[in-house]
């Protein structure tokens, strides 16, 4: 916007905000028209040896200030927390080795990527003013020494006051740059993520009328705009340019980038039931997640984040089932987190959204909010077939890391409708992975060659799943025996020894022949077994 439409604009708006713009507009022009009266006075020599200096100043500041940026990165590395342990103790001994857990458990790349974003857009910025101002205070000596070695005089033609004029006025420029830049810095971000949200065609609502009230004044100032260009946004996309993951991230384009996404999505989401999904909800949330994983700050701070939920876990510090039926996808799952790395992130978010979507949609949220029978549940989402076991587990197997989270599932299963036994000393086991996996290999001592046909061998199948299974405290029925063996003649009549893999696909066959048992037949009287 040129000056003069900008004051005009100015004029027409009520409130102190447009005459403060208007006043720095002012500032700004008044403070360039003194610097080349100054500077025509001095002549082009002396003038030089002054923005020279300055120059230097602005060159020494930004590098000092790019250093300190790139520096926190690694910087909690070396934290020692020995002093605040040694005060608490004195305090509350009892607490210290909680405080202890609960500090080793964050990762220290999540505390460096917080204070990234404060530091960079804000602290550094004001940083690099700082160093520029207390640099021209050393200076002005060095300055004062070089024009009396040289014996440069003030001006005494026209050619020189007209030199010492616009070096005058880019010293000037390079002063305001370095004074503003902490403030210009941060209205051409907030500037950016309003085009952007607008050009998305965000719903803004009070956000726009904030914008164009108090921001406007100076967002659209010809003299921020001037400054921005003649190199104050590039100095903040400078200092704000970080290596993360050994991978260069301007801190300013990523919040610009996740402010867009949140600004232009996360209004959709709001009263949206969580356990009850729409296609709207699902769009908003897959353009959230898209947002968030195409940005390596973000992704950064999520790895961290997941990382650090792991380390929970395993100290049981969250309120999960660590030691009952479903501990071995609870250990599964944190093993899980552990595995996530930026690379993978995108793969992995999709992985765990396209589970929530299937629960959701199945209903078992809503059970599960409501403390009903999840089981019994399990049984009504039945689909043609395709439970929702079967579905999750296929979208766990479509990821290599996620896959594995299948041997969890099939364990946290077996524990959860296993029943102990009884052996014959006495003694009482509980049946196991491990147990049944044996087992089932005991199964396929049945070979294929020693039956006439497919139904005697299938026959053969049945009888010796079922004595294996009864060993364990598991009885089947039949139509559920029957489906085992045909999927065991069917893919492993040729096996001598079951794979993990292999295991998990007979018994996940199991428990999908058992809810089509329960739609189709009278489900047994005790579930358990």
């Amino acid at each position: 916007m040129n000056l003069f439409k900008y004051v005009s604009l100015m004029k027409e708006q009520d409130g102190i905000i447009p005459m403060i713009g208007v006043g720095l507009l002012a500032f700004f022009l008044l403070f360039i028209i003194l610097k080349m009266l100054g500077g025509m006075r001095r002549g082009t020599f002396r003038q030089l040896v002054r923005t020279g200096m300055t120059l230097a100043a602005a060159i020494i500041s930004f590098i000092a200030a790019t250093i300190v940026s790139n520096s926190i990165i690694g910087s909690t590395e070396n934290i020692k927390v020995e002093n605040l342990l040694a005060t608490l103790n004195m305090q509350s001994p009892e607490a210290v080795d909680v405080v202890k857990d609960l500090l080793g458990s964050f990762d220290p790349e999540l505390f460096e990527s917080f204070i990234l974003l404060p530091a960079t857009l804000v602290i550094v910025p004001f940083l690099a003013t700082g160093i520029f101002l207390a640099l021209n205070v050393v200076l002005k000596i060095v300055r004062a020494i070089i024009v009396k070695i040289f014996k440069f005089n003030k001006a005494k033609t026209n050619p020189q006051r007209l030199g010492g004029a616009l070096l005058s006025a880019i010293q000037g420029i390079i002063w305001l740059v370095m004074i503003t830049l902490p403030f210009t810095g941060l209205l051409s971000l907030v500037d950016n993520a309003y085009t952007n949200v607008v050009k998305k065609g965000g719903n803004l609502g009070e956000v726009k009328e904030f914008y164009g009230e108090y921001l406007e004044p100076f967002t659209d100032n010809p003299a921020i705009d001037f400054l921005s260009g003649c190199g104050g946004e590039a100095m903040s996309n400078g200092i704000a340019t970080v290596k993360i993951k050994n991978e260069k991230v301007n801190i300013r384009q990523e919040t610009v980038d996740i402010a867009t996404v949140f600004l232009s999505e996360a209004p959709k989401l709001k009263g949206m039931d969580t356990k009850n999904l729409t296609k709207a909800d699902k769009k908003a949330i897959d353009n959230v997640i898209d947002g968030l994983c195409e940005s390596t700050y973000a992704s950064n701070i999520m790895v961290c984040t997941l990382q650090s939920v792991s380390a929970f876990m395993e100290l049981d510090m969250l309120p999960m089932d660590t030691e009952g039926d479903f501990s071995s996808f609870v250990d599964g799952f944190s093993e899980y987190l552990k595995s996530i790395t930026i690379d993978t992130l995108k793969e992995d978010a999709t992985t765990v959204k396209d589970v929530y979507y299937v629960l959701s949609d199945s209903g078992i949220l809503r059970m599960v909010g409501q403390g009903g029978d999840i089981f019994a549940q399990l049984q009504e989402s039945q689909k043609d077939g395709d439970s929702v076991i079967s579905r999750i587990i296929n979208i766990l197997q479509r990821n290599t890391r996620s896959a594995k989270l299948v041997k969890a599932v099939t364990k946290s299963l077996i524990a959860s409708v296993s029943t102990s036994v009884e052996l014959e000393d006495g003694t009482t086991v509980s049946v196991s992975y491990d147990e049944l996996k044996k087992s089932m290999n005991e199964v396929l001592e049945v070979k294929r060659d020693d039956y006439s046909s497919k139904d005697a061998y299938i026959s053969a199948l049945k009888e010796s799943i079922y004595e294996e299974f009864e060993d364990e405290g598991i009885e089947l029925e039949d139509e559920v025996l029957q489906n085992i063996a045909e999927h065991i003649e069917d893919n492993y009549s040729d096996t001598d020894e079951l794979t993990d893999e292999e295991f998990n696909d007979i018994m996940l066959n199991l428990y999908e022949s058992y809810f089509n048992y329960l739609e189709t037949g009278d489900a047994p009287d005790d579930f358990d077994n």
